[in-house]
């Protein structure tokens, strides 16, 4: 399978037919329903049951250990030197990003750099919140519901000291995306933590939200080009009537 970006793909849509109609899977089957199955997702499944190993460690009880491209990047890459700044050219000639972008990102490394060793505040600085037990609103946020990110005051309201409301950081990051309105695009429940490969599982009332288009721009992560979905709490947002 090759991965693909939103930003690289659109509907192909019918003449007439809704941006919104559902997608449903047709030919041989997937498994489901009365459709024969498919022998190459047959084979799929049992290959993604095996990378699904269990967890041996005392006291975990067998636990499911998933693996997928995040968890595994840091065993499949090398790290590069502090100074090498190939990748950073590399993005100025593919076209994804600007000269001065990279000399902002190079310039606000080199200053929290420097004061990270002499005990300063890096750029951005974010002081934690207020909140010793953090909010749990629960909006029932669903695919396809329209809303508002908070200003920034009113999200700072909602986090502990450790920048965190039910667990789950507020990143300085996110701050662009404030006032802003969107689509949510998935309502996760579940999650896989890409330290561990051990699934996350989120009450029903404390969900993570994903936006449409409210991506990880990388800015502050050495121009990180993954534009990862950024993950929300609802306490964050708003419903737009």
């Amino acid at each position: 399978m090759i991965f693909w970006k939103e930003q690289w793909i659109k509907p192909a849509l019918a003449p007439g037919q809704s941006a919104a109609i559902a997608i449903e899977t047709q030919g041989r089957g997937n498994g489901n329903g009365s459709l024969p199955r498919d022998p190459d997702f047959v084979r799929l499944e049992a290959r993604v049951r095996k990378a699904a190993c269990a967890d041996d460690t005392p006291g975990m009880g067998g636990e499911p250990v998933y693996m997928c491209l995040i968890t595994e990047m840091k065993r499949a890459s090398l790290s590069m030197a502090w100074w090498d700044l190939r990748h950073f050219v590399a993005d100025i000639r593919s076209g994804n990003r600007r000269i001065m972008e990279v000399v902002r990102a190079l310039l606000l490394g080199l200053f929290s750099w420097v004061q990270d060793k002499r005990g300063g505040a890096c750029y951005p600085s974010m002081e934690g919140g207020p909140l010793k037990k953090t909010p749990n609103d629960d909006l029932r946020l669903q695919p396809g519901d329209l809303v508002k990110v908070r200003p920034p005051q009113e999200i700072v309201n909602t986090l502990d000291a450790n920048c965190r409301t039910r667990g789950l950081r507020f990143d300085v990051g996110m701050f662009r995306y404030c006032e802003g309105e969107y689509r949510v695009a998935i309502r996760a429940l579940r999650l896989i933590d890409q330290r561990t490969g051990k699934m996350i599982h989120m009450a029903d009332q404390s969900p993570c939200i994903l936006l449409d288009g409210a991506t990880c721009h990388g800015d502050f992560m050495k121009l990180c080009p993954r534009s990862e979905y950024v993950f929300w709490r609802e306490a964050w947002l708003e419903r737009v009537p």
